[in-house]
């Protein structure tokens, strides 16, 4: 048996839902949540919902009963300031779709409006998803469900998070053109049935003649020269973005915090800080692993509850800095090692390290929004992970923040974890280093120069040492004279006992 179906023209005809419709949806929302969010417009009249595209933007707005109150207007981007500074009123509330010039959007309007609700278009392709669909109807829907109460808003970033998260991604696109070019340099090699070099880097500058006298066409050997200044290219600007977002990092109080974490260094640092902005965001942990997409996926309906894998609905940079993190801190770190261990045989490798990512997110929450030192650390690795970050991360010792010299910028980060009073030394490229004496209650002292690493010639040691030779000439002398005493003459000199320095030469 077959159901005919409507025409298409009918879905086009179908009558738009009415505002009583529009109402009966709050019903579907959880009565906290559709609480809090009419809570967050207490004061609007009129709701506008934006249509943003790249040369115009289409505007509509309702009232709180969902009657239109500003008809369908398309607006070029040059009108649109004297647009706001005429239309909107601090009664206004306005709803916009996340796209590319969303934060730009939202800077130049939440000075004339109530309040800005940026939409993921995720959330909101559901509602929207129907067979016709204009900027027009578009708008409508924005205004139409931001009045009923039924538009979840993310969060807007404050400006230094955005620079953050678009230095991140400046790099990430720089490591994936350098692999696309090494890929296609790979490629030919295999076209040609040449074994690349045995060498841990095969495109390092002392390789570089051995590409260029590769055999091919002039079109070949064009290209490989264009792919390898590419990845020259590339490498140049990655060591760039790598040192401004070390120093834009350490701008941040929660740093150390971050980098004592086994398995976060610098750049996955930056990636959880400019992903969850501030951590008072997230009341519990389930709602910063829920934001990072490592939540378990659950269907429950009567008496069955399945659940799967990570929902991945969230955050993408900030699960893939968890999972790398967890990736190394399962081989470095006794707990994690442990922890993957116990996991491994239950749900295979892959599943495990996220298991033990999802772990060690909930520890993030708990140190940043405590601000407590990571109980599964070991301070020795931790502090030279902080002479690896002063010497190699920031460019030099010379570009280390406040001016501080290595020791002192690692006994500075262990001092605002609260740790490492009784550290007194570090070992860091094969030297042994001796930290200043930590500032935190029943420190020790700081201590003393051995072997080679003695302080020799400054001018305390200096007078130290003349201090000491002379108390030992003095001694030697008080010592001379008691034997003299007691043997009731003076000591014979060299020069009396007959004998000459230097070898004796027989007569």
């Amino acid at each position: 048996m077959t159901v005919a179906s409507a025409p298409p023209q009918a879905w086009a005809e179908a009558p738009p839902l009415t505002p009583a419709a529009f109402l009966a949806l709050r019903e579907l929302v959880h009565p906290h949540e559709l609480a809090y969010r009419r809570a967050r417009l207490k004061g609007a009249t009129r709701f506008f919902g934006l249509d943003l595209h790249r040369e115009y933007v289409v505007a509509y707005a309702v009232d709180e009963t969902l009657n239109t109150v500003v008809k369908p207007t398309t607006l070029p981007w040059d009108r649109f300031p004297a647009w706001c500074a005429k239309t909107l009123t601090k009664t206004d509330a306005v709803a916009i779709e996340m796209t590319t010039n969303t934060w730009a959007t939202h800077d130049e309007l939440i000075a004339y409006c109530h309040s800005v609700t940026v939409v993921h278009p995720q959330h909101l392709k559901v509602i929207t998803s129907v067979p016709v669909m204009t900027d027009k109807k578009a708008c409508e829907a924005l205004a139409t469900f931001l009045a009923a109460g039924l538009l979840r808003g993310v969060w807007v970033p404050e400006h230094q998070f955005r620079e953050w998260r678009r230095l991140v991604a400046q790099r990430q696109d720089c490591v994936v053109r350098m692999a696309i070019a090494k890929n296609r340099l790979h490629s030919l090699l295999f076209s040609k049935q040449i074994a690349k070099p045995k060498a841990a880097d095969p495109f390092r500058p002392s390789l570089r003649d051995w590409w260029l006298a590769l055999p091919g066409t002039p079109v070949e050997k064009l290209t490989v020269e264009l792919l390898l200044a590419q990845i020259d290219h590339d490498k140049a600007q990655i060591t760039r973005l790598e040192l401004i977002i070390a120093q834009e990092l350490m701008t941040d109080e929660r740093a150390p915090f971050l980098l004592q974490i086994s398995g976060v260094g610098v750049l996955g640092a930056m990636k959880i800080l400019a992903a969850i902005g501030t951590m008072e965001r997230f009341p519990t942990p389930d709602h910063l692993v829920g934001y990072a997409g490592l939540g378990g996926r659950v269907h429950a309906s009567g008496q069955r509850t399945v659940q799967g894998g990570i929902t991945k609905a969230g955050r993408q940079d900030l699960r893939s800095a968890m999972v790398v993190a967890a990736r190394h801190a399962r081989n470095v770190n006794k707990h994690w090692k442990e922890v993957y261990r116990q996991l491994e045989p239950r749900l295979g490798p892959n599943k495990a390290v996220v298991a033990v990512a999802r772990r060690m997110l909930v520890s993030v929450w708990h140190i940043l929004t405590k601000r407590q030192p990571d109980r599964y650390a070991d301070w020795g690795k931790v502090a030279t992970g902080f002479m690896t970050l002063a010497y190699d991360d920031f460019g030099g010792a010379a570009h280390i923040p406040g001016g501080r010299t290595a020791p002192e910028f690692v006994r500075w980060c262990l001092d605002t974890l609260g740790v490492g009073e009784k550290l007194q030394r570090v070992k860091f490229s094969g030297k042994t280093y001796i930290l200043p004496r930590s500032t935190l209650p029943g420190a020790a002292p700081e201590a003393e120069p051995i072997g080679r690493g003695r302080r020799q010639n400054t001018k305390a040691t200096q007078a130290k040492r003349l201090a000491e030779a002379d108390a030992k000439r003095e001694a030697l002398a008080a010592k001379q004279a008691a034997a003299e005493a007691r043997r009731g003459k003076p000591r014979k000199t060299r020069s009396d006992k007959g004998t000459k320095r230097g070898p004796q030469k027989k007569k």
